[in-house]
């Protein structure tokens, strides 16, 4: 038998924009500044994915922003959009 091989690519596009691979960040905690995206951007990822802007800094909603069941098998969370606007 002969050993078949095959390239395979994870190379994708979305809305018309090429990206080397489909592989990208999600949005949390190490996409709040500047210094983290910069990571990202420098590191294979396909794309930087930020956390949401608004045009003002707003805080987002009281504390607290997070609830888990009981159980612990379901958790929700409302942050409100906490940023420092879009000039940040």
């Amino acid at each position: 038998l002969g050993i078949m091989t095959q390239n395979v690519t994870i190379a994708t596009s979305i809305a018309g924009i090429e990206l080397s691979t489909c592989v990208y960040n999600a949005s949390g905690p190490r996409t709040g500044s500047s210094a983290a995206l910069a990571k990202i951007a420098a590191s294979a990822a396909g794309a930087v994915l930020t956390k949401s802007a608004t045009l003002l800094s707003q805080t987002g909603n009281p504390q607290p922003r997070t609830w888990h069941s009981p159980d612990d098998k379901a958790s929700m969370n409302s942050e409100g959009l906490p940023n420092s606007g879009i000039d940040y």
